[in-house]
């Protein structure tokens, strides 16, 4: 197959695809630097670089297809915020800087739009350390599967559509100082309840090597805040019920004791007053 035909379905070119990658610290873009592929057509990398001390960018990020942009404010949520500000492509696909992508992946989430003309929201399948294996099925996200935990790193989005007027909630993930994981459930959360119409394909697209904050055990206050507000946000019929039984899952689980996820959490649902008007 030559690559005029690589890039294209029935004679229609792919989608252009921007990459968001999303960084910290004075060290952050040389992270970026080796998760970089290698050239391709129709796809570029948007940096979004927090907390850079000033530091030059390397010389491996001056390419053609990398464009950096530095973001001040604090929090993950911002800083995937700023990097979708200055996408420009017809797919978006969010990324942190520590993921290996799958030979392909890119063509394969280009070509999942391209087959899906309705799809606004995509989320794509991964390895991931710590957690359970991710269906093998495609699968129409209007109904949420049980279990069904996504990363921001699997979030794909049509800029043109209504999901690329969606934006992070800066009030979640690490660094808000508030609710310190669930950007990225809120996030989809977000779209379903909007009706956006979002689906989840099996193609695996990357491996992140890291354990994601709601799979360690819990060292902040932050983090049942969080887990307490997405539960009441996802079931607010019945999250009374759910919260208790969230806590002594993860007491079963190690990642914290019984009383202090279920105080931690039931303080998440106090601590929404004011950020549910993002609905």
């Amino acid at each position: 197959m030559n690559r005029a035909e690589d890039n294209s379905i029935a004679g229609q070119e792919l989608p252009t695809l921007d990459v968001a990658v999303v960084t910290w610290g004075a060290d952050g873009a040389a992270r970026v630097a080796r998760m970089l592929m290698a050239p391709e057509e129709g796809v570029r990398y948007v940096v979004s670089w927090q907390e850079h001390g000033g530091a030059a960018v390397p010389r491996e990020l001056v390419r053609e297809d990398v464009t950096v942009v530095r973001e001040e404010h604090r929090g993950v949520s911002h800083n995937r915020n700023n990097a979708l500000e200055h996408c420009s492509a017809e797919i978006v696909l969010c990324a942190d800087d520590d993921v290996v992508y799958s030979p392909g992946a890119f063509d394969m989430v280009r070509r999942r739009f391209a087959e899906n003309l309705d799809v606004e929201l995509a989320v794509f399948n991964c390895t991931a350390s710590g957690r359970a294996p991710f269906p093998d099925r495609e699968l129409d996200l209007a109904v949420m599967p049980k279990n069904f935990h996504v990363g921001g790193c699997q979030l794909a989005i049509r800029r043109g559509s209504r999901a690329g007027l969606l934006r992070f909630h800066p009030d979640f993930g690490p660094g808000s100082g508030r609710f310190l994981c669930g950007e990225d459930t809120l996030f989809l959360l977000t779209a379903r309840r909007r009706k956006l119409n979002c689906r989840y394909f099996p193609d695996v697209i990357l491996n992140h090597p890291d354990v994601s904050t709601g799979y360690r055990r819990v060292t902040e206050a932050g983090i049942h805040y969080a887990n307490g507000a997405l539960i009441k946000l996802g079931y607010p019929m019945t999250w009374p019920l759910r919260i208790p039984l969230k806590a002594w899952r993860m007491y079963r689980s190690g990642m914290s004791s019984p009383g202090e996820g279920l105080r931690g959490m039931l303080k998440g649902v106090r601590m929404l007053k004011g950020t549910e008007r993002m609905w």
